[in-house]
């Protein structure tokens, strides 16, 4: 797993997994979004055993799952929880480009 900032509350990775989440607490994030449907591959990671971990970690975790683009929709909801959920935020998907596109586009910076 490598987490690349993207600004002082914002940073993205590819997939996590459950075991990777201790990690990620430990380095001080709060929250987690995942910006990938499930199933997308098989045998990926469910967003519902990362939440479950991440909670017992004492992280919040979001789920916006994003197939291409984001729509209007998503980009609200992703600018709403980027303004409520605890900082600093681990935005994940398959490679991190989502997550960094998501933030990217919300953020103005497309």
């Amino acid at each position: 797993m490598k987490i690349e900032p993207i600004s002082r509350d914002y940073s993205i990775s590819g997939q996590i997994a459950e075991g990777d989440l201790r990690i990620v607490a430990q380095a001080g994030y709060k929250s987690v979004v995942c910006i990938r449907p499930d199933n997308e591959i098989s045998g990926q990671p469910r967003f519902d055993d990362i939440a479950r971990t991440a909670h017992q970690f004492g992280m919040r975790a979001a789920y916006i799952p994003v197939s291409g683009s984001a729509s209007n929709s998503q980009l609200r909801q992703f600018n709403d929880l980027c303004q409520s959920l605890p900082k600093p935020v681990l935005g994940y998907c398959n490679s991190g480009a989502r997550a960094l596109s998501i933030y990217n586009t919300s953020h103005g910076r497309a």
